[in-house]
């Protein structure tokens, strides 16, 4: 059983309804967290569990925060917006690497922009 199946048979045994988001690419394009954070929105998701890599960690963390806000996640890179709450965000690293788990960084890209 993989760590995808665990999560999914731990939440169950304790009635707790879980919602995929997929289609997190390796670097993380903002417009991909984005629309990450317009499906939590619409699912009224009230925590973000992110199992896998420092892409699929960071794009999490990104999402937490514009949770809350109408604009892009990219209002925060860009100084145009102040995270003032965040979902709460669970991290499991499913491999060794840059310890994306542990920080409060994200590294995002905004290809319209570079």
């Amino acid at each position: 059983m993989g760590i995808y199946d665990t999560v999914h048979r731990m939440c169950d045994e304790q009635g707790i309804a879980v919602t995929d988001f997929t289609g997190i690419e390796p670097n993380p394009r903002h417009s991909t967290v984005d629309r990450a954070v317009r499906f939590l929105q619409e699912k009224g998701a009230d925590c973000i569990v992110a199992a896998g890599g420092g892409s699929l960690m960071d794009s999490a963390k990104a999402v937490s925060f514009p949770a809350f806000h109408e604009g892009s996640c990219w209002d925060y890179y860009e100084g145009k917006a102040v995270a003032e709450k965040a979902l709460p965000v669970i991290t499991i690293p499913t491999l060794a690497g840059s310890g994306a788990e542990v920080s409060n960084v994200s590294v995002i890209s905004n290809h319209e922009k570079t």
